[in-house]
């Protein structure tokens, strides 16, 4: 523990700055060019082909002026003469080992988790400098209280597939506290059809401590990113952009593999000296937007987050539309 007390330190004073969490509702290629709007998120591995780690993702998202108003708002970073996007987020993640067939636990494999969270964000984007600060305030529950098995058994159920087995050895109750800041910056643009950025991250809290560090290209036929949200002003009726965001990931502690902070009576865990602190991740996907709608596919590649791991592949949707 000792170790994982050092790192938080070490990164409330980093001048690094994140989305922990495999949903980012506040990534640069993901900018819709108004101030209210709704997005549904969802992430599964069915769509490589396979059927463990991050087993799927859900996220209801909601942007709206309004939410300056809300209570933990005033917890998030806020810049005077900046244009500002209030977003609320209620979101659902679920992890599996390699197998959901056994009764008992597979040694070396990656627990079964869960987690059940609100997150509370603010992006505020400077659009002189084109440069954009986002925070979120993620909290909520992971273990049984999160429902993972049931949501993973009740879908299994309809789809008329095999039972998953050995949830019974997830991690337990805890709590999720975690507070992120990410740093975007255009250093390269070409009109509205290309764009180059680079990104700093980092997450502290009860589920992740993780920095991390990457560029973003876009390219396409897009709105510029970095106009005043607040005039709801879109160029184009038709927006279309592909966009891959390589990353390195540098690892304090994961509580969806290590356990949480609070409570040890967990039934199988991944060891602290097991965690690979190190990772590569890498996200392509294609987004586009016509008149009120949202439309997003993505895959995304992560190298192996322990010892005895392996890289893991996931796909994901996102639709939304304007209010």
């Amino acid at each position: 523990m000792h170790t994982r007390y050092y790192f938080i330190l070490f990164f409330n004073f980093s001048v690094i700055s994140i989305s922990a969490q495999p949903i980012d509702n506040t990534a640069l290629y993901r900018s819709v060019n108004h101030n209210s709007y709704f997005r549904f998120y969802y992430d599964n591995d069915f769509f490589t082909a396979t059927d463990q780690y991050y087993s799927q993702g859900i996220n209801f998202e909601w942007i709206n002026p309004k939410l300056k108003k809300f209570p933990l708002t005033g917890l998030l970073i806020r810049k005077q003469n900046h244009s500002v996007t209030y977003g609320l987020a209620i979101e659902h993640l679920a992890y599996t080992p390699t197998s959901i067939r056994h009764l008992e636990i597979i040694e070396g494999d990656r627990p079964f988790s869960a987690c059940l969270s609100l997150k509370n964000f603010v992006i505020t984007i400077d659009t002189i400098k084109q440069r954009r600060l986002s925070s979120t305030l993620n909290i909520g529950v992971m273990g049984p209280a999160a429902g993972g098995e049931w949501m993973q058994k009740t879908i299994h159920r309809n789809l008329n597939n095999i039972e998953p087995l050995g949830w019974n050895h997830q991690i337990q109750n805890d709590v999720i506290i975690n507070y992120d800041l990410t740093y975007e910056k255009v250093f390269l643009s070409y009109k509205q059809l290309f764009s180059l950025s680079s990104f700093s991250q980092i997450a502290v809290g009860t589920l992740h401590d993780k920095a991390s560090a990457g560029l973003i290209v876009m390219f396409g036929h897009f709105d510029n990113s970095f106009i005043n949200l607040n005039n709801n002003v879109t160029n184009k009726k038709l927006q279309i952009q592909f966009y891959n965001k390589p990353s390195i990931n540098f690892i304090g502690y994961d509580a969806t593999l290590q356990g949480g902070l609070f409570n040890h009576n967990n039934p199988y865990i991944i060891s602290s000296k097991e965690i690979t602190r190190i990772t590569f991740e890498d996200e392509s996907g294609i987004t586009i937007q016509y008149r009120k709608i949202y439309l997003e596919y993505f895959q995304h590649y992560i190298t192996k987050e322990f010892n005895s791991g392996s890289f893991h592949r996931w796909g994901g949707i996102r639709i939304g539309g304007w209010i």
